[in-house]
């Protein structure tokens, strides 16, 4: 028999909200926020937690049967000789087992539907349950969705029952409802008087409008609809599983996954308004850059114009030494000197030599320090206008409330990294170091000379 204690409105919200709930969880594990994983896993596991409904009475009450009866099947066994000291909690899981959570506690897993949406504590008599009360008010009862307090149909006078109702309901105010079991052997007459008395013992303990049902679990399962069950699946459709509770759970749910949505919506778009702002800024940076390298074109251009203009100087110079030192006079002392090195054609060849690459390296020298000097300031200046720049869009630091911290942190880093650079760059005399350490042992190379020579003859 197939039977539902879910209002069907209610189930539809809670599908909506858990499909909305799963984009946003998978969502924050694509961003890497953990914190807010953990806040949409919470709010996921509130709305898929199963209704808990929290049975007591005393042993021989017709608990089990209870419970088979308003679920539509044998989930509960009913045993012959009950277990008289233990909690038992039957929960839905892929795989059936019997798990002991703490004493006096056990959990019977279940492969049933049903207690998909509905969990139910099962409790040992009530002369027990006085013994060990702390284990049910702790554990099951403040988080309790409603608690059915079941008495044979003959006999509810049971003064234990009553003294643990006084322990629960008074601390916690949860609902409660009275439920006077094996109607079908109790006459109409004892039915009336014992549901009389039950109001009388529920407002003796301070609860004014007591819900009582009269019902019999083997007229339920009989399939006999005069059974009172579905009276009481009504009274839980109406008022624990689709009542004013669940709405109020469900849109407190909703109210917190709109808070979460409106985190995530004001962090997004300050993210956007970041980033718009850091592509300026990287549009700028491109522009100086371009800038730069055109006047540095411009720059190297007329560095080699300069050293072409000195190396022609020299050459000239050399030149006029040459043909100086061709003369007749001064060519004919020079073929004549056999014997003295010092005025020989070979020494003067290699004096004229030495002059020139001498003369070569010092005008070279000097045009090329000139000009880097030129060149290192104009870039030391765009390295700190850059270097500012990036001081200013690094001032956005992520904080430990950024839901998106992970990449904040990865700007901040890049942003960090460029501008450690730009400060390496702007330490004193460092692209006179490098240009230096880039330059080789010399300007000039032996060939120089030959080359000279040769464009002079």
């Amino acid at each position: 028999m197939h039977v539902t204690l879910l209002d069907l409105a209610f189930e539809g919200y809670r599908s909506e909200i858990h499909a909305l709930l799963d984009e946003i969880d998978t969502f924050t594990q694509d961003i890497g926020n953990q914190a807010l994983t953990e806040v949409v896993e919470g709010l996921t596991f509130n709305v898929d937690e199963p209704f808990l409904f929290v049975i007591v009475g005393e042993i021989k009450s017709g608990k089990s049967s209870f419970i088979n009866a308003l679920l539509g099947h044998e989930v509960c066994r009913v045993d012959a000789a009950p277990c008289t000291d233990t909690v038992q909690q039957l929960v839905y899981a892929e795989e059936e087992g019997l798990e002991r959570t703490q004493e006096n506690v056990r959990k019977i897993a279940l492969k049933d539907e049903i207690l998909h949406n509905i969990s139910i504590v099962d409790t040992p008599g009530t002369n027990t349950l006085i013994a060990h009360h702390q284990t049910l008010t702790e554990k099951f009862i403040p988080h309790s969705d409603l608690i059915m307090f079941v008495f044979p149909a003959k006999n509810p006078h049971t003064r234990t029952a009553w003294d643990l109702l006084d322990m629960i309901s008074d601390e916690w105010k949860k609902k409660v409802v009275f439920i006077l079991q094996q109607a079908d052997l109790a006459s109409p007459a004892e039915l009336d008087t014992n549901t009389a008395s039950v109001r009388a013992y529920a407002q003796a303990h301070n609860i004014e409008n007591p819900r009582i049902f009269a019902a019999s679990a083997l007229k339920e399962m009989q399939g006999d609809p005069q059974s009172g069950i579905p009276a009481i699946r009504r009274f839980i459709q109406e008022t624990v599983t689709g009542g004013r509770g669940v709405r109020l759970k469900l849109a407190s749910v909703l109210g917190t996954t709109t808070q979460v949505l409106d985190k995530i919506g004001a962090t997004l778009d300050h993210q956007h308004t970041q980033i718009e702002a850091d592509r300026e800024t990287l549009a700028t940076i491109g522009d100086r850059i371009r800038e730069s390298r055109q006047r540095s074109s411009e720059r190297v251009a007329e560095l080699v114009r300069a050293l072409l203009d000195q190396y022609d100087a020299a050459v000239h110079a050399l030149s006029a030494q040459f043909e100086q030192g061709l003369t007749g006079r001064n060519l004919w002392r020079r073929a004549t000197a056999v014997f003295s090195r010092d005025t020989s054609f070979g020494a003067w060849m290699e004096g004229l030599r030495l002059s020139f690459e001498r003369s070569l390296e010092t005008r070279f020298e000097e045009t090329t320090r000139n000009s880097t000097q030129v060149f290192s300031a104009e870039l030391a200046g765009l390295a700190h206008e850059l270097f500012l720049e990036l001081d200013r869009r690094r001032v956005n630091r992520p904080s430990h409330d950024d839901l998106f911290m992970n990449i904040g942190q990865m700007r901040l880093e890049v942003i960090s990294g460029v501008r450690e650079r730009l400060a390496a760059m702007l330490a004193p005399g460092a692209f006179l170091t490098t240009l230096t350490r880039n330059r080789g042992e010399s300007y000039v190379s032996g060939g120089l000379f030959g080359g000279a020579l040769l464009f002079i003859v």
